[in-house]
């Protein structure tokens, strides 16, 4: 049989040389990530930490040295501290310091608060909002981008307003995805907007490196719904930064009012106002939010123009400084219709209304996104 404080000996001597060669290459401009973090520069330490780590021969070795990067500084881990990330590491492909900030921030691993290596990391945690961060801002420049109105309400809190936001985001989202509590109540069962979370991918337990999916794409979906550059509106709206943009009155995800031309699409509206429906599937052209349709220039007419409600469309309210307001209608219970609340016949197919209303916004042309607009009055249009 071996010896087992020759062996907890020689992993000692390790992790001492490895501790050594951090500090050394640390010795430079790069300093310790707490360092780097307090002066803006953490995404630029976790570049060269996977640089160092994954030049090593050894993933072993890799994975090892992004911990001490990582963990608690001081008294080096004990033999069986880091063993599963040992493990961790030989059994997937993800990169060592990928898998570093998961363990530091309790991924796999039962945590005890304030005990050092088995508690959660602090530079495990703001590594992990750095990526999240990533994502906010790449998600921010995309809908400033797609989302009339996004960009004057962002720059509309000025610089330092703006990047003190997207860091209280990404500090907020971090934990949350840690601890495994998420608070958007996505997923949840019932229509308790009160109810937990119920999206594993909102939490960093459900994260699976054996599937080959990096932690920043495992962030970014969590943040935007996809890891894609561009993510659709509907995956949006389940990603966690939603209802933060939406709880500060920037963004929010909902139903739409659009004009269907009459002209374009004459026959699928013939369809519809003889008790047919009207598949937006098949609406290719002549589908618009303003007064004129932009394929044939003919103005929308409520008595021949079918208005439908398009679901998961990103908006800024006027109220918000955007340029859509909501506004009641019926829904035509024979072609499905969206006409004006207080008329007692769809103008379309002239089929009684019913009583129960539907709230969808309607983009309004050339309102001054300095404008307040009651929501009395916006009901009211």
């Amino acid at each position: 049989m071996g010896d087992p404080g020759g062996r907890a000996l020689e992993e000692t001597r390790r992790l001492r040389a490895l501790r050594d060669e951090l500090e050394a290459w640390e010795g430079g401009p790069r300093r310790d990530p707490l360092m780097a973090h307090h002066h803006g520069e953490l995404g630029a330490y976790l570049d060269g930490l996977r640089e160092l780590a994954g030049a090593r021969d050894s993933r072993a070795d890799g994975v090892l040295l992004a911990a001490l990067a990582l963990g608690p500084r001081g008294r080096l881990p004990g033999a069986g501290d880091l063993g599963p990330l040992l493990e961790a590491a030989s059994g997937t492909r993800a990169g060592v310091v990928d898998l570093a900030i998961a363990w530091g921030c309790g991924w796999r691993r039962s945590v005890a608060t304030g005990h050092g290596w088995h508690g959660r990391w602090v530079a495990a945690l703001l590594a992990l909002a750095s990526l999240v961060r990533g994502s906010i801002n790449r998600t921010t420049d995309w809908l400033e981008g797609q989302v009339p109105g996004v960009r004057e309400a962002l720059y509309g809190l000025g610089t330092r307003e703006r990047e003190e936001r997207s860091n209280s985001y990404a500090q907020q989202l971090a934990l949350e995805l840690s601890h495994g509590a998420c608070r958007c109540s996505h997923g949840a069962r019932g229509d308790d907007a009160g109810a937990p979370c119920g999206r594993p991918d909102h939490d960093l337990a459900s994260w699976r490196p054996e599937e080959e999916v990096s932690l920043p794409a495992f962030a970014a979906a969590a943040v935007r719904g996809l890891a894609l550059k561009r993510p659709s509106a509907g995956a949006f709206s389940v990603g966690m930064l939603a209802d933060l943009l939406r709880d500060d009155r920037l963004v929010r995800v909902d139903l739409v009012e659009f004009h269907v031309c009459h002209l374009c699409n004459a026959d699928q509206v013939r369809r519809a106002r003889e008790g047919g429906s009207l598949a937006l599937g098949q609406v290719v052209e002549g589908l618009y939010e303003l007064n004129r349709c932009r394929d044939c220039d003919a103005p929308a007419d409520p008595w021949r123009t079918y208005q439908v409600a398009r679901k998961n469309w990103l908006i800024v309210p006027a109220d918000w400084g955007g340029r859509y307001v909501p506004v009641r209608r019926y829904r035509c219970a024979s072609c499905g219709n969206l006409f004006a609340a207080g008329l007692e016949r769809c103008p379309l197919c002239q089929h009684p209304s019913g009583q129960r209303h539907t709230l969808v916004w309607v983009r309004r042309a050339g309102i001054d996104v300095r404008r307040s607009i009651p929501r009395a009055e916006a009901f009211g249009l």
